[in-house]
């Protein structure tokens, strides 16, 4: 009897590790994946969001995103600009990986389409060993706005950390959520 309730509970904690959901740590916090996108180019992007948030309401963000047939890290920066450019709230700034020309950083100020918050982010671009074309990695926190006004000073306290540890970060895609 007791062997048995053992293999239950053994089997039990097994498959709860096995089937939890995906997660990243980043900047001191735990982000499980909320959200897997795959686009009609074969761009796959996944969105990780802090434990006990969702892809609706979240605080802060990290994304990966891979871009399979784009070779180039300008060609994927690029087509990211392009998308968001509607949505700048002030133009997006590049930093260069020292003595790394396939590695960039973008931050870019984006504007909520009510304005009831900016979404500050830095996105990395990177031609990653072992990956077939561009992958990215981004960061993102949403800064609440009351009458024109929001306070990015959490953002700013740490964003050279959060440049330091994007660029640490080597991520495997979903294809699915899981």
């Amino acid at each position: 009897m007791h062997t048995s309730l053992r293999i239950l509970v053994l089997f039990v904690a097994s498959c709860a590790a096995l089937c939890a959901a995906p997660s990243v740590d980043f900047d001191g916090v735990r982000y499980v994946l909320a959200s897997v996108e795959i686009s009609k180019d074969g761009t796959v992007t996944n969105e990780y969001v802090p434990e006990g948030e969702s892809i609706d309401s979240w605080t802060t963000l990290l994304g990966v995103r891979h871009w399979p047939k784009v070779k180039k890290v300008e060609k994927a920066t690029e087509a990211w600009v392009a998308m968001v450019r509607p949505l700048l709230a002030r133009d997006a700034v590049a930093y260069a990986a020292q003595g790394k020309k396939n590695d960039v950083v973008l931050e870019a100020w984006l504007s909520a389409p009510d304005k009831s918050y900016i979404e500050a982010n830095l996105h990395r671009f990177v031609l990653e060993d072992g990956t077939v074309g561009v992958k990215a990695y981004q960061f993102a926190e949403k800064i609440r706005m009351s009458g024109g006004k929001g306070d990015p000073s959490r953002f700013l306290e740490h964003r050279n950390a959060r440049f330091a540890d994007l660029g640490k970060l080597k991520v495997k895609m979903y294809r699915e959520k899981k």
